[in-house]
């Protein structure tokens, strides 16, 4: 039998020796990795990564094609002179390379909810309104919020056709009392 040549299709990521290095027992001479899984890191915005959590559903898209995953971790902390925050998926390897650029895409659950500014609410203690337009006046309207992000806030209770007044403190009455319109 002649000796042939093992055939692989799995990469070295790191020879540690070259032709002519010595060795010695127990040095690590190369590191071979599996890539039938990979783990993807994504990064986004400190905004964007208040919206994501482990679980939410992400299409990662290469070369026009999608490969549809879960995200496994949201990293809570921002590594060293970073500014992103780091989204971890694990991907089985639909022929992709190791150091290859993706973008991906994700639903959160925040889309069942609107957005809007910080401003728009008015916080009465127990329960949280925005003044929504009705022909010639405002009415108080009770919110439930869901998300905060920097100045803006996910609520439910109105709808995308409801008009509200951006800076409800501002019809306020120091000495009214407010009647939400139940």
């Amino acid at each position: 039998m002649g000796m042939e040549p093992a055939v692989s299709q799995t990469p070295v990521v790191a020879e540690f020796i070259r032709e002519g290095n010595y060795v010695t027992a127990g040095q690590t001479l190369f590191k071979v990795i599996d890539t039938r899984a990979l783990r993807i890191d994504l990064s986004t915005t400190p905004e964007q990564s208040k919206m994501i959590k482990a679980g939410d559903s992400v299409a990662i898209l290469v070369n026009g094609k999608a490969i549809y995953t879960r995200v496994d971790f949201v990293q809570p902390f921002y590594e060293t002179n970073q500014e992103f925050v780091t989204v971890r998926v694990n991907v089985p390897n639909a022929n992709l390379k190791i150091g290859e650029l993706v973008k991906a895409s994700w639903k959160t659950n925040s889309n069942e909810a609107i957005w809007i500014p910080r401003e728009a609410i008015v916080d009465l203690g127990l329960e949280r309104i925005v003044f929504v337009k009705t022909r010639n006046a405002f009415k108080a309207k009770p919110v439930e919020i869901k998300q905060y992000a920097d100045d803006r806030v996910s609520v439910q209770g109105i709808s995308s056709s409801d008009e509200i007044a951006a800076h409800a403190q501002f019809l306020v009455d120091s000495e009214g009392f407010i009647r939400n319109a139940h």
